[in-house]
């Protein structure tokens, strides 16, 4: 065995030694879907009578909105989900 006095030289570079880098970058890339059942419409649906009476026409307009909301219920939307956003208009007619 011999215990002489050996030169090693180890030249490991880490991290404390190497200057900082100037340029750092995260790339992300994802895609995302998100599917639900639609809860809410809105449709628009007039009426249009003509009687001698503003009675006899509010009276039908009454009846034939009546049986849109039937249809509507029957396709299972619930009556306070079903909205009124105008009230008839109306328009005298004369001489005829």
């Amino acid at each position: 065995m011999s215990f002489g006095s050996e030169s090693h030289s180890v030249s490991a570079s880490t991290a404390e030694s190497e200057p900082p880098s100037l340029s750092r970058n995260i790339t992300v890339v994802g895609v995302g879907k998100v599917s639900v059942r639609p809860d809410v419409a809105t449709v628009a649906v007039g009426v249009e009578i003509k009687a001698s009476t503003v009675s006899e026409a509010k009276a039908e307009v009454d009846a034939r909105m009546a049986t849109v909301v039937a249809a509507l219920q029957e396709l299972g939307i619930a009556e306070e989900d079903i909205q009124t956003s105008q009230f008839p208009t109306l328009i005298p007619t004369l001489g005829g």
